[in-house]
């Protein structure tokens, strides 16, 4: 986040889309980073309850996802077309 400027974190600097450190190789890494860290729930501690939780946050997440690309699909048109075409949303391409 700090990479990105504490003005385009906080929403506050719209006029250009900026993709760099973890944004060049994927779209949503703090979703992906956090999804790990919920991946070790139930490696801790194994139940059906954790597993209900990370299904939980996988479909949350992606439904935000999807609202997010919307929403910056408006800002940045063909700007954001091409990022979405190059950038993978979750799994960054091995090259």
């Amino acid at each position: 986040m700090s990479g990105l400027g504490f003005k385009k974190v906080l929403g506050q600097d719209t006029k250009t889309l900026h993709h760099v450190g973890f944004y060049q190789y994927m779209r949503n890494p703090q979703i992906v980073f956090y999804g790990i860290a919920i991946l070790g729930m139930p490696i801790l501690w194994p139940s059906l309850y954790a597993l209900g939780w990370i299904l939980l946050f996988i479909i949350i997440a992606h439904m935000m996802v999807l609202t997010e690309e919307e929403h910056l699909s408006k800002i940045y048109k063909e700007d954001y077309k091409k990022y979405c075409e190059d950038v993978p949303r979750y799994i960054p391409r091995l090259r």
